[in-house]
């Protein structure tokens, strides 16, 4: 069985990808979408991993890479992706909102990294 799938990048995955290309990596953030939320003590983590691992299995743009490849984009589709929650523990208000500002603000290698990540700042302050 193939490990991953490679095809030429559409139309819509090269606008981005050459744009992306152009810009500082200070600025590579502004394509990124996030969220921040805020849960109680009794998150179940386990149930979280499992629904979180269950929408990358059935989304291909989350187990995608592009590399530049014979002058053309490529999407390398892989057929297995494992979630990886990056988990830090907070000790006050304002070190959670600078590990948000972190984690948001990183950029991602469009040919090596996973193109989602996911963060759980613990923390016993609010």
């Amino acid at each position: 069985m193939k490990s991953k799938t490679i095809l030429t990048a559409s139309e819509f995955a090269k606008i981005f990808w050459l744009e992306r290309q152009r810009m500082p990596e200070e600025a590579q953030s502004r394509y990124h979408i996030y969220n921040v939320c805020n849960y109680s003590n009794d998150l179940d983590i386990k149930k979280l991993s499992y629904s979180l691992q269950r929408v990358i299995n059935t989304n291909y743009n989350l187990r995608s890479n592009f590399v530049y490849r014979n002058d053309e984009l490529k999407q390398i589709i892989h057929n297995k992706t494992i979630l990886k929650i990056i988990h830090h523990k907070a000790k006050n208000g304002e070190e959670s909102k600078k590990l948000i500002e972190e984690v948001v603000a990183k950029s991602f290698d469009l040919a090596a990294d996973q193109l989602f990540r996911f963060v759980l700042i613990e923390n016993e302050f609010n």
